[in-house]
């Protein structure tokens, strides 16, 4: 089964965080979620579509009433249907939450990359400090070297004006 054409044409699009979030919110001030009416359970079979992530319609398609035939003729001169003209609530509920599910995948992915970055940036800072103590030694090392060279020269010329 394929995603969504939702799923499909959002996840191709290369959205920002906060830019998804705006998209997001005004499409719930467009379309507001559907509510439930009093006595109406929120799922009818909770068991039937665990795995979906509320991305399913709300009614399986056993339990959606048959088109008429009359509003299959209506919709066939146009060449669109209602339900792709006007979402209805539980297309749009849907919708709603394939937008939340990305964002919510977005911000995990960009807190993973920060993450990411820190011990980036911790690993190259220490690598910094190493090279700045062995450079410290290195130096150390080398003055020493030439000390001992001037010191070593120093004495032969002492010792070569003592015999002449």
């Amino acid at each position: 089964m394929s995603p969504p054409s939702h799923i499909v044409l959002l996840s191709s699009l290369r959205i920002n965080p906060s830019g998804l979030l705006a998209l997001l919110l005004l499409y719930h001030m467009e379309y507001p979620p559907r509510q439930n009416q009093p006595g109406e359970r929120k799922y009818r079979n909770p068991l039937k579509y665990t795995f979906d992530g509320h991305l399913l319609p709300a009614t399986p398609p056993d339990e959606e009433t048959p088109e008429t035939t009359e509003s299959k003729d209506e919709n066939s001169e146009t060449g669109q249907s209602s339900e792709s003209r006007y979402p209805g609530p539980s297309r749009a509920a849907g919708l709603a939450t394939s937008l939340q599910v990305i964002a919510n995948a977005v911000l995990r992915t960009e807190l993973a990359e920060l993450d990411m970055m820190k011990k980036r940036e911790t690993y190259r800072l220490e690598a910094l400090k190493q090279q700045a103590e062995l450079e410290d030694e290195m130096t150390r090392m080398m003055l020493q070297t030439q000390a001992q060279i001037a010191s070593f020269v120093h004495q032969n010329n002492s010792s070569k004006k003592r015999r002449s």
